[in-house]
């Protein structure tokens, strides 16, 4: 059984576009002045409303402010908490929640100050009324503690749990405006997939019904996290110049067993609005990279995924190989979805039976991005095609040197030819040999040899052999 992808992946738009200008002409005036928080809203995928605008604002919950302060590079008091929320009917302007929570500015001018945001959205049924979600639960808790500090906890999952108006901020070396508001620039801190559509296909390839519903499992993403709002970093953990720089949370995650594996139940919703469309067929998850297991194996990357429908369940991993208008790889191949990014299946295909691709195995279709993004960029080397398959036959066949593209080399020396296609070498009616230094990594796709025909390699994983089935090497026995 086959999973099949077609999806596209883009950046988000930031959530806050504020501006932080400080004019050099400005006269500030004498006196400690309450902090007013502004920004200009914008949506995630859903229409782009301002905060505070429609009934956009409150699904952001309350937002908790730690500020610190720093004069003549000192220390100035401890660390401070605020809460702010939407204030009502005023678009791209946050509010103390009351008195004890309000930040001033402080008299002297020459204090700095630095800020760290995070809002704390509530549960979320956003009034579905055909699949209403009983007792949501939020996904994040904070709770501020009376040293300075604040332990969080994320729970990933879907949209009931309001992960999508999650976001954060930091501003750092700040000092006193003369209008005396704190400009914000919100980014979102998880990351989005979203499932579009299911469709499956028999086995021999005729096509159902599409798939109304299904179980959805990302067996080695982590379920849950904790976080401290006094440890922020840059997008994607790289080196920062400055603490301006820091505005997404660090997430740990649990050891324990109970806190691996996400779980989302999909459920077909087709609508003239796309962006509830998006919202409410997406899975709201950690940012992470799609193949970064330690053995190498399919089942163990991070990128893995089971679709359970219909009593069977249908595995495959996310790849990223970035095509043009035209279908041609741009060799800007995407790794990995960082937080405030969107990943979006298009379509998801789940084919029975060897003769298509067989077992378990996993084939993604690359996906083209309507817009570029700056990226860590590899491509993930195997057989993709016919022409693939003929160049690596001819190779093994003329005892020649395998070509590059078609393996990975292992930190043991060991080389891993993965399948991402069906191969066709009917031609073969002898043996054919794959060098002792080599693995066939079958991910479920059949190869179909010619009468007579026989291959001989160190295998890992499932492959069919002419619609027979091997495990690691081992022939199965078909019931």
């Amino acid at each position: 059984m086959t999973i099949q992808i077609k999806w596209m992946m883009g950046m988000l738009v930031l959530l806050l576009a504020g501006c932080d200008k400080e004019s050099d002409d400005m006269v500030l005036p004498v006196g400690r002045r309450e902090i007013v928080v502004s920004g200009v809203g914008t949506g995630f995928v859903q229409k782009r409303d301002a905060i505070g605008q429609n009934e956009t604002g409150p699904k952001f919950g309350e937002f908790y402010f730690l500020k610190t302060m720093v004069l003549n590079n000192q220390p100035l008091g401890k660390p401070r908490w605020g809460c702010y929320k939407v204030t009502d009917g005023v678009i791209g302007e946050l509010t103390a929640k009351d008195k004890a929570s309000a930040f001033y500015w402080e008299e002297d001018e020459a204090v700095k100050y630095t800020f760290h945001a995070l809002s704390n959205p509530p549960a979320a049924n956003y009034a579905d009324d055909k699949y209403p979600v009983e007792n949501p639960v939020a996904g994040v808790h904070i709770d501020t503690l009376s040293d300075g500090t604040a332990l969080g906890r994320v729970m990933f999952g879907d949209y009931s749990k309001g992960l999508e108006y999650f976001v954060g901020h930091t501003v750092s070396d700040k000092i006193r405006p003369g209008d005396f508001k704190l400009s914000m620039n919100f980014k979102r801190q998880v990351s989005k997939l979203v499932f579009r559509k299911f469709t499956h296909k028999t086995q021999d390839g005729k096509t159902l019904t599409p798939v109304d519903s299904c179980k959805i499992i990302f067996p080695n993403l982590p379920n849950q996290a904790t976080f401290n709002m006094a440890e922020f970093h840059q997008a994607g953990n790289t080196v920062a110049t400055s603490t301006r720089d820091f505005h997404y949370v660090t997430f740990h995650y649990d050891t324990g067993e109970e806190h691996w594996g996400i779980e989302f139940d999909w459920r077909k919703r087709y609508s003239n609005d796309l962006n509830n469309e998006l919202l409410y067929h997406a899975l709201y998850v950690p940012p992470f990279k799609f193949w970064e297991g330690e053995d190498g194996r399919p089942e163990s990357q991070l990128g893995f995924f089971i679709v359970m429908y219909n009593n069977k369940s249908y595995t495959g991993n996310i790849y990223g190989i970035n095509l043009d208008n035209d279908g041609k790889p741009t060799g800007k191949d995407i790794t990995e979805v960082q937080a405030g990014e969107l990943c979006r299946f298009d379509e998801i295909i789940l084919q029975d039976g060897p003769v298509a691709g067989g077992g378990d195995g996993s084939a993604i279709i690359p996906w083209s991005t309507k817009d570029e993004v700056d990226m860590p960029q590899h491509r993930y080397t195997g057989v993709y095609s016919a022409d693939d398959a003929r160049l690596l036959y001819e190779a093994l066949k003329a005892g020649a040197e395998v070509p590059e593209q078609f393996y990975e080399k292992r930190p043991d020396g060991t080389k891993v030819i993965r399948l991402f296609a069906n191969v066709d070498w009917s031609q073969l009616t002898g043996e054919l040999k794959i060098p002792d230094d080599y693995i066939l990594a079958g991910q479920g796709y059949n190869i179909t040899l010619g009468e007579g025909g026989s291959l001989t390699c160190a295998q890992e994983g499932k492959l069919y052999i002419n619609k027979e089935l091997y495990v690691d090497g081992v022939k199965q026995e078909q019931g």
